[in-house]
C-alpha cells in the first residue's frame, strides 16, 4: 500500500483551517476530500510506521552511543600528541552529544 503522505498533509491542512472557501459548501467539499483521504488502513500504516521509526531511532542512539564509548577507549591507547592534535575528547563529546540528544519534534 502506498499511502500518499503529502496529499494526506495537503488535505488536512486545508481542512484544518479552510480560510480559502467562499461558502460552507466549499468547506463541507473540502472536509468531504480529506475524509475520504483518510482510509484507515492508512492511518494504521501509519501509525505502525512510526512505532517502528521511534524504535529504529532508539536503536540508531544506543548504537551510537557505544560508539562514542569504543572511541573513547580506543582513543585512550593514542598518543597524547594524536589525541590533542586531532581533539579526541572533542570529538568524543560531539558523538555522545548526539546520541543522548533528543529532537524538538518528539520531546
Amino acid at each position: 500500500m502506498t499511502i500518499d503522505k503529502q496529499k494526506l498533509k495537503a488535505l488536512a491542512e486545508v481542512a484544518l483551517h479552510p480560510t480559502g472557501c467562499a461558502t460552507i459548501h466549499d468547506e463541507h467539499a473540502l472536509l468531504y476530500q480529506f475524509r475520504n483521504a483518510c482510509d484507515p488502513s492508512e492511518i494504521l500504516a501509519l501509525l505502525a510506521e512510526t512505532g517502528q521509526l521511534k524504535a529504529e531511532n532508539e536503536a540508531l542512539r544506543k548504537a551510537l552511543l557505544e560508539a562514542s564509548e569504543d572511541v573513547a577507549a580506543w582513543g585512550a591507547y593514542a598518543s597524547e600528541y594524536f589525541q590533542e592534535k586531532h581533539d579526541l575528547a572533542g570529538c568524543v563529546a560531539k558523538l555522545h552529544a548526539a546520541a543522548m540528544a533528543k529532537e524538538a519534534s518528539h520531546g
